[in-house]
């Protein structure tokens, strides 16, 4: 160990404390790892170790649990990983209008456990919600499927509470600490990659829980006609809370449904929530949607009291009216709420799924809602014609596409190209999720668009003059 960083670990122990320094650590983020790891056990310490690395022109790179390390550019520097995960506490809980305060390391999965109990609900499901916490949610704006129904993060979070470099406090939206006019630097900070302050506190808008939530799995031998049902929806009166779409290899990863329920078939993963009499309504008026199109078979998973064998189901349940009564269909209803909660943790969990079988590439291509099945097809021919492997998932009511991709690298480079290209021309754009496979020869973000960047580099440069911040890995190499 230098001397220099010696003296760092001396000084960082004397803030934090000697068990809340761990020197070489072992993490990296895209191919670098830091000399140090501090996890600071309080806002105030916080600021202290941020004023600190200002000072010594220290590069930071805050973290939670570590699931959204990988986004983002290559760091220019990286000295000190600021693990978060000590910030644990519900600052404010106020169940009766509807809002709760939360620090940056709070677990979504606790945060949703403390609020179902009061019968209310948070309105947020970003991918490995189990580990995900709060902070880096805010961070990247990490939106789930519900966010069709439910708004993304900028519609949930009604202020932040932000460590800027220099180890100055401040809030933005809600109650403040300190106030500022002009820009919504709250819906600034969403998103921001924590290239410009620290978000080390955030308060949420709840809603109440919905009294019954229900799947609907409809299973396609083509694409084409699921974009047929998906747009149909989109055009009706119908409000699902979600409507994802899963391709066949993803549907392969999927335990959620049986196993031999639609192998080898596109699965449209239709969510519905609310009042039980109107979601029923939805799941019939679906169900006739569905039989002009003929899908192969269709499976209902009900929310609610589980069912058992040999009992009659609930007079509010449906069951398939795509195919004659007298028809050996092969379709189930499935009357198990922990089948609906495991269902939609195996799908926010598919990356980490998809790489763990092989598919080291993700990516997310964001496109408007008209757009994002001819870039689902477009993805197919490429990685066709490359012969690359690809598994992926859409969310039709959001205009997502997220890949998992496996083969050549130069392959792979090869298919990304073809979409970005494609994703520019429809107005949309092309994130690598996966940074440390291709050594910065592909651009994570892509080329920066909108004026927007101009006014994010005059905020860094304002709040963060000696680059400490996660510098480079913001669009644009921000």
């Amino acid at each position: 160990m230098s001397p220099k960083t010696e003296s760092y670990t001396a000084a960082l122990t004397g803030i934090v404390g000697k068990d809340a320094v761990e020197e070489k650590p072992q993490v990296t983020v895209a191919g670098k790892s830091p000399s140090l790891r501090v996890r600071p056990k309080s806002v105030e310490e916080v600021g202290k170790v941020l004023a600190f690395a200002n000072e010594n022109g220290l590069g930071v790179i805050p973290t939670g649990s570590g699931t959204k390390l990988e986004t983002g550019n290559p760091p220019e520097k990286f000295d000190l990983l600021l693990d978060l995960t000590g910030l644990d506490q519900i600052v404010e809980y106020d169940a009766e209008n509807l809002t709760i305060a939360a620090q940056a390391g709070v677990r979504v999965k606790d945060l949703v456990e403390l609020v179902t109990k009061d019968e209310l609900f948070f309105p947020v499901d970003p991918a490995f919600p189990g580990e995900a916490t709060i902070g880096g949610v805010v961070a990247t704006s990490d939106n789930g499927p519900k966010r069709f129904q439910h708004g993304n993060l900028r519609d949930v979070v009604l202020g932040v509470k932000v460590v800027l470099p220099n180890g100055e406090l401040v809030k933005f939206g809600g109650r403040t600490i300190k106030n500022v006019s002009g820009y919504d630097v709250t819906k600034m900070m969403i998103g921001s990659m924590g290239i410009l302050g620290v978000i080390v506190e955030a308060t949420f808008r709840l809603l109440p829980e919905p009294q019954r939530e229900d799947i609907l799995v409809h299973a396609f031998p083509k694409l084409s006609e699921v974009t047929k049902l998906a747009g149909q929806v989109l055009d009706s009166v119908l409000v699902p809370s979600s409507l994802e779409l899963l391709s066949p290899a993803a549907r392969k990863l999927i335990k959620g449904v049986a196993s031999d329920f639609a192998v080898g078939e596109y699965l449209l993963v239709v969510g519905l929530e609310g009042h039980p009499d109107a979601v029923v309504r939805q799941e019939q008026d679906l169900t006739s949607m569905c039989a002009n199109l003929a899908p192969n078979r269709t499976a209902l998973v009900v929310g609610g009291d589980y069912v058992a064998e040999g009992k009659e189901a609930s007079e509010r349940e449906v069951t398939c009216q795509i195919h004659d009564h007298g028809e050996a269909c092969n379709c189930e209803t499935v009357t198990d709420q922990a089948t609906v909660d495991s269902l939609w943790e195996e799908i926010y969990n598919l990356e980490r799924t998809a790489k763990e079988a092989g598919y080291a590439v993700a990516a997310k291509v964001a496109v408007p809602l008209a757009q994002v099945w001819e870039m689902a097809a477009a993805a197919e021919k490429s990685a066709a014609a490359n012969g690359v492997q690809i598994a992926y998932k859409i969310s039709a009511g959001n205009g997502l596409l997220n890949l998992y991709m496996q083969g050549d690298n130069e392959k792979v480079l090869a298919v990304l190209e073809d979409l970005r290209t494609l994703a520019q021309k429809r107005e949309g754009s092309l994130v690598l999720k996966s940074t440390p496979l291709f050594n910065g020869s592909f651009e994570v973000w892509g080329e920066p668009q909108g004026t927007h960047i101009s006014l994010i580099r005059a905020t860094k440069a304002k709040y963060d003059p000696n680059g400490v911040l996660n510098v480079g890995r913001y669009v644009g190499r921000i």
